[in-house]
């Protein structure tokens, strides 16, 4: 992983190419203040072992709850799919939207955002 000005860039990700995200300002400061930062494996497992939850995660698999984490986040957040999927680097945008399911509740979002039907008199 390479940080650069307001950018984070992974190399050799799993599909074996190199990723690269903006960063805004505030969280590259943030990042370059604490470097280093542990990885995602280190911070994640004691947080769910400490959880009241008992989950049993097949291994391998805790990288994934994070990244499905980040999309549904990211979407909720009105983060576009398509951004996503360049993100998440997926050649498919179906992964991407398997990946950014999103809680019920948020569905509801389309009364107030979308167009208003009006029933004639």
């Amino acid at each position: 992983m390479n940080i650069t000005a307001y950018r984070v860039t992974y190399n050799a990700i799993k599909s074996g190419k190199s990723s690269s995200i903006p960063l805004s300002k505030e969280i590259y400061n943030q990042v370059i203040e604490e470097l280093p930062f542990q990885s995602c494996y280190s911070a994640f497992r004691p947080a769910l072992e400490r959880s009241r939850a008992e989950i049993t995660l097949p291994k391998g698999q805790l990288t994934h709850i994070c990244r499905h984490t980040f999309a549904s986040h990211f979407v909720m957040n009105g983060g576009h799919i398509l951004t996503l999927q360049k993100i998440l680097e997926h050649s498919d945008l179906k992964l991407s939207m398997r990946y950014a399911h999103l809680v019920p509740h948020y569905l509801e979002g389309v009364i107030s955002k979308g167009p208003c039907l009006v029933a004639s008199a």
